[in-house]
């Protein structure tokens, strides 16, 4: 019988034939409704995955600021100091995200930067420190502690360069930033918080302070201030934060910037080994600043600094002074002064109550 098969039991069975266009048409719909469907959620898994270790690598940076306060009986500083004579030009020396290597176990990289720049006496820029560099030293500076996963998972350092005042600083990149800030506001200001000139620190406000040193000279720094600093409490202050570069920026650090917010904003992403003037921008963010909406916003650069940010939807992490990380909304109201709950969490005295619960 035509189409079917006999069995020796006298059964049979028909001929069973392929799919029809039909057929093949809706299963290949049913499957891509359903990886549609399932697309988001993955998505979102991954980047909870990606925040979870974003708020990790803050964690560990809170660790080091703790255990760096109990081995050197004080906070670390927001940098060593300032060089205002060696080469007649402004020039930076080591930043916080240098003093605490050694309690991210990254004690070599320390020790590399301590010999070679005596004790850290001489400044961080690109002639005197990092073009003398071999790249093999150079790539050992990209610290994965220092990078958000959601943002990237590991940053290259940057090449060589002239660095000025005006100019970006030339290696190791980071998407964190210290908290700084000031009584009175004004970006200059707030970004030069270097060891005392004219009684500048005295009115800074922020969490992290320059060091201190002896009359024998930057060799001789120690930290300023203990945990006594943040009046306002542990668990009320915010200490380091992520910080916005816009998604055009990552990896960029313009040799020669002009004086436009958007220049400006290009500085991001430069090193985060120095601290002082421009250089600041990549290491450092006001109190005062707002929180970027998004990754596509290009940082403001006003009176108050440049933007805070984050690559998570709606929120930007910020490590708090007891060690604890906490997501913040991007829609708080943030500005100048003590009506803002931003400015709150950031100024280390000013007296105003607060709570993040």
């Amino acid at each position: 019988m035509a189409g079917t098969t006999s069995w020796g039991d006298g059964s049979s069975w028909r001929e069973r034939r392929g799919f029809t266009l039909v057929e093949l048409l809706v299963v290949i719909a049913i499957i891509g409704i359903l990886v549609a469907l399932l697309l988001p959620a993955i998505q979102a898994a991954r980047e909870a995955a990606r925040r979870s270790q974003c708020v990790n690598h803050l964690k560990q940076i809170g660790l080091a600021i703790h255990n760096f306060a109990d081995a050197r009986n004080g906070l670390p500083p927001s940098t060593v100091g300032y060089d205002r004579t060696s080469t007649g030009r402004h020039e930076p020396r080591a930043s916080f995200w240098i003093l605490i290597l050694p309690y991210l176990e990254q004690e070599a990289n320390y020790d590399l930067v301590h010999s070679t720049t005596d004790g850290f006496a001489e400044p961080v820029t690109n002639p005197i420190f990092w073009n003398t560099l071999s790249r093999e030293e150079r790539n050992s500076f990209s610290i994965s502690t220092y990078f958000c996963p959601s943002r990237r998972s590991r940053g290259d350092v940057m090449g060589d360069g002239e660095a000025t005042v005006q100019g970006g600083i030339h290696g190791p990149r980071g998407d964190y930033a210290m908290v700084q800030g000031r009584e009175r506001r004004h970006w200059a200001l707030w970004l030069n918080n270097y060891e005392p000139y004219e009684g500048e620190v005295s009115l800074q406000r922020g969490p992290l302070r320059s060091a201190r040193w002896t009359g024998t000279g930057p060799q001789s720094w120690r930290p300023r201030d203990t945990f006594a600093w943040w009046r306002d409490g542990m668990s009320n202050q915010i200490v380091v934060g992520e910080k916005q570069i816009h998604q055009d920026h990552i990896n960029v650090c313009p040799a020669s910037p002009g004086s436009s917010v958007d220049d400006r904003a290009r500085q991001s992403d430069c090193s985060i080994i120095a601290t002082g003037d421009w250089g600041t921008i990549p290491t450092a963010r006001s109190f005062n600043a707002g929180i970027a909406r998004s990754a596509s916003e290009v940082p403001s650069f006003a009176e108050t600094g440049v933007h805070w940010g984050s690559n998570h939807p709606g929120v930007c992490n910020f490590l708090i002074g007891d060690g604890s990380v906490r997501s913040i909304a991007v829609t708080i109201p943030t500005g100048d002064g003590p009506n803002f709950l931003f400015s709150r969490l950031g100024n280390v005295s000013d007296g105003n109550p607060v709570s993040l619960d």
